[in-house]
Order: C-alpha cells, then sequence, then structure tokens
C-alpha cells in the first residue's frame, strides 16, 4: 500500500480517537453534543484524506457517539427513536461530506497533473524552439507577443518579451513603415515572405528572412500569427563575396586571353606570304602563349575548385592507396615548375597504405603544396613530412614563407578567406585551404595550421586508416 495512502488512514484512525477519548474526559468543555464534535473531525479528516478517510472517520464517530447516548452505564445500543434519528442523521452528513471533500481532492489532482502536463509540454516547446536556429515569433490577432523563442531574442534584442507589440519591435528597426510580413498576414494575407536589412538598437545591422502564416481557429477566424525569421547576413555575405570572386576572376581571365589573341595576331603576319619567319620570333610569341595559356588553365581551375566547394557533397569513394607514393606523384611535376624552391620529401615509413579517396586526396595535397609554393615568394625549403601513428596517417606541408597571423588561423579555412598578408599579385581565389579542410573531414580526419608572420607555416593533415597492409 502507498505510503501516502497509509498517513491519510492514519490521521482518521488517530483524529476518531482522539475525540473520543476527549469527549470521555470532558464532554462539557469540548462541546454541547458528541455529534457536533466528530462531524467537525470527519470534516477535517476528508478534506486532508478524501473519501475513504472521511468515511473511516463517521463510522469510528458514530459508534462513539451511539455510546455517548448510552448514559450512565455507556454501552453500544440506541436507546431511542430521537438518538437514533440523530445518529442517522450523523452518518448521513459524513458521507456526504466526505464525498464533498473526496471530489475536491479528485479535482485536484486532476488540475495538478493537467497543470504538470500543461508546464512539461511548455518546458518541450521551448527547450525545442530554442533549439531552432530560426527566431520563432507568435502574436495575437492585435498582434500582442505571445511566444518567442531565444533565437528571436538574438535577432530582435534582448528587450523584447511577451505581452510587447510587435508593431514597436517593428518602428525600432524599419520606422514609420508597416509593410511588414506579420501587418500583411494580420490584414488578410494568406502567407508572406520577404528579406529585410534591420539595424539592431547598437547600431549593427543583419539581413533577416522572415516568413508569416495566419493562427485559425476551428471557425476559420484569425487567432494569430506565427512568423519565423532567419538571419541570412553570412549567406548575404558569401553570396556578395562569390559575386566578387567571379568578377575577378573574369576579368583576370580576360587579361590573358586578350594577350593570347594579340600574340596570334602577330604569329599571323609574321606567317604572311611577303614576310621571311624568323624562327626566335616564333619561338618568342609561343612560349608567351604558353605563359597566357597556363594563366587560363589556372584561373579555370580555380573556377571549378570554387564549384566543387559549394556543390552539395558526394560519398568519397575510398579505394586502397599508398598516401607516400600519391605525396611524391604530386610533388613531382610541381617540382619540375619551380627552381627556387625546394620540396622535400620525408618519411619515416616506406609505404603508407590505408583506405582513402584517392582523386581528393590528391587535390588537397595539390592545394596545400601549391599554397606553399605561392606564399613562399622568395623560394626556400618545403618539406613534406609522412608519419603513422596509432592508426592515424599524419602529413604536414612546413614552408619558409610568408607565414600566418595567429588570429587569422582559423579564418583562413573559411571560403574565400585569404590572409591579410597576403603578397600582392599573389594569384589565388581564397577557396583551396576549404577544400583541404573538407576532403580531410569527409575521410573522417582534421587539418590544423600553426605558424607566424615572416617565419612560415606548417599544415598538418591527419586521416584515419581503416584498413592497412
Amino acid at each position: 500500500m502507498h505510503a501516502d495512502t497509509v498517513r491519510r488512514y492514519a490521521v482518521a484512525i488517530l483524529a476518531s480517537g482522539f475525540g473520543a477519548v476527549l469527549w470521555n474526559l470532558e464532554p462539557q468543555r469540548v462541546a454541547p453534543s458528541p455529534i457536533g464534535l466528530f462531524l467537525a473531525i470527519v470534516m477535517f479528516v476528508s478534506w486532508y484524506g478524501g473519501f475513504g478517510p472521511g468515511l473511516v472517520a463517521g463510522l469510528i464517530g458514530l459508534f462513539a457517539t451511539d455510546y455517548a447516548y448510552v448514559f450512565p452505564v455507556g454501552r453500544l445500543g440506541i436507546p431511542g427513536v430521537v438518538p437514533a434519528f440523530q445518529l442517522t442523521l450523523f452518518f448521513a452528513l459524513a458521507v456526504g461530506i466526505s464525498w464533498l471533500n473526496g471530489e475536491r481532492i479528485r479535482l485536484l489532482v486532476r488540475e495538478r497533473g493537467a497543470r504538470r502536463s500543461a508546464e512539461r509540454l511548455a518546458t518541450e516547446r521551448t527547450a525545442m524552439l530554442d533549439q531552432m536556429s530560426e527566431a520563432v515569433l507568435m502574436t495575437d490577432p492585435s498582434g500582442n507577443i505571445t511566444l518567442l523563442n531565444e533565437a528571436a531574442l538574438r535577432i530582435l534584442g534582448r528587450d523584447v518579451g511577451i505581452g510587447q507589440s510587435y508593431r514597436d519591435i517593428v518602428s525600432q528597426f524599419l520606422g514609420d513603415d508597416q509593410n511588414d510580413v506579420i501587418s500583411q498576414v494580420l490584414a488578410g494575407q494568406r502567407e508572406s515572405a520577404e528579406d529585410r536589412v534591420l539595424e539592431r538598437v547598437d547600431g549593427s545591422h543583419t539581413v533577416v528572412r522572415s516568413r508569416a502564416s495566419p493562427v485559425q481557429g476551428s471557425d476559420g477566424s484569425l487567432v494569430g500569427v506565427v512568423a519565423t525569421f532567419a538571419d541570412v547576413t553570412a549567406e548575404r555575405d558569401l553570396q556578395s563575396q562569390k559575386q566578387d570572386l567571379l568578377a575577378s576572376l573574369a576579368h583576370d581571365l580576360k587579361n590573358p586571353l586578350t594577350a593570347i589573341k594579340g600574340m596570334a595576331q602577330i604569329l599571323l603576319r609574321l606567317t604572311a606570304p611577303d614576310r621571311e619567319l624568323a624562327r626566335d620570333a616564333l619561338r618568342d610569341r609561343l612560349t608567351k602563349i604558353d605563359v597566357k595559356v597556363d594563366e587560363v588553365v589556372e584561373l579555370v581551375n580555380h573556377l571549378l575548385a570554387a564549384a566543387r566547394t559549394e556543390a552539395v557533397a558526394t560519398p568519397s569513394v575510398s579505394t586502397r592507396c599508398d598516401l607516400v607514393a600519391l605525396v611524391r606523384d604530386v610533388v613531382e611535376p610541381l617540382q619540375a615548375a619551380t627552381e627556387s624552391h625546394s620540396l622535400d620529401v620525408e618519411t619515416e615509413v616506406e609505404q603508407l597504405i590505408g583506405d582513402w579517396d584517392a582523386t581528393a586526396l590528391r587535390r588537397a595535397l595539390e592545394n596545400l603544396l601549391s599554397n606553399a609554393i605561392k606564399y613562399s615568394p622568395d623560394g626556400g625549403r618545403i618539406q613534406i613530412h609522412l608519419n603513422r601513428h596509432a592508426g592515424w596517417a599524419s602529413l604536414s606541408v612546413r614552408d619558409q614563407g610568408v607565414g600566418i597571423a595567429p588570429d587569422e588561423i582559423d579564418r583562413i579555412f573559411e571560403p574565400y578567406e585569404r590572409g591579410s598578408n597576403t603578397p600582392e599579385n599573389t594569384g589565388g581565389s581564397g577557396i583551396g585551404l576549404a577544400t583541404v579542410r573538407r576532403v580531410a573531414e569527409d575521410m573522417g580526419g582534421s587539418v590544423d595550421a600553426a605558424g607566424e608572420l615572416g617565419k612560415g607555416s606548417v599544415f598538418t593533415v591527419r586521416l584515419p586508416i581503416r584498413k592497412s597492409a
């Protein structure tokens, strides 16, 4: 039996027993009649414990009252009609009082349960809404806020609260413009969506994508509006950076193409029937065309890399791959293209075999090594070190170039970002390291960087060896 049930019945027995003892000891001082005393006990017990304990108290009171009416001997047994009517009335009242209090307790328990369920649901709803990256705001038909989540406070400001008119918030950001999405829905529009630039209280700006829909009752009437707001400032900034990148690449692409066209026209004139072909002049023009074509190829590669960075990720195709052989294969053409840099491969193992996406890994290595060459304009040694430890392959690229500012290390892995100390006339689009990080993470690995300004930098890629020989 539940401890609370035992406690309620114990209170009924103790209270009734105490009343009986008290009446026998001081009957005249306690009450003019035992019926009144025991009805008060029944009322107290049933108020505390409900119908069952109240009924027990009533039964105990019935026997105690019956005993009290037999005077002076004091034994159970109804002596007459009047006491019998009073005892019957007493027990009927005890049953009625106990039932009423029992119903009261049941209603209270039900109300407490409903309140706890409502509080639990409200807590779960609040937790769920607060986990959303989008701001959620709900208003009543008058435009007063009835619900908002943590993201709404971040976007609209911490001084926004329940019960406040959303129009006050709109006026803070948009002045007298009342043509926002919520106003449109309150005015009868089915749904509304838009992007707006909002100015926060602190003066900063944010681009917010908002959408609002009506909340209707069972009769179709408008009972409120629910609106979502998403901070798309970073998305807008990224789009702007992409547009700037494409404009820059288009401009840079035009320059070598113009040069190639000019060289081709010169060659046409040199090979005219009335002109004597000069071998040295021809070789000079062809060399210049070859250089310009390389520039075009590099720009096209940047465009392709940008497309791969923004494309939806595709599953990696893992094959058995020797990382040492792959690194040497990537290094060979890069070393042939530079005389001022020395690309040295240092490995503690002859082979480093695992299951990796060789194509993606080659692209990441090319980006790392190309960056090491590009950001070492004065030349120097570039060390590629390979090692294996506890089921992980480690590859590091160390250069003697311009280095990295410590506070920019995290930022340079973001698309279209470059270090503030990038030398002038250094080609590139700022997506090489983003590609390296994406490739490493797709294979379950990681990449990190270290360095100092003017003292070179080192990039380390760690990859799990899923299978090895």
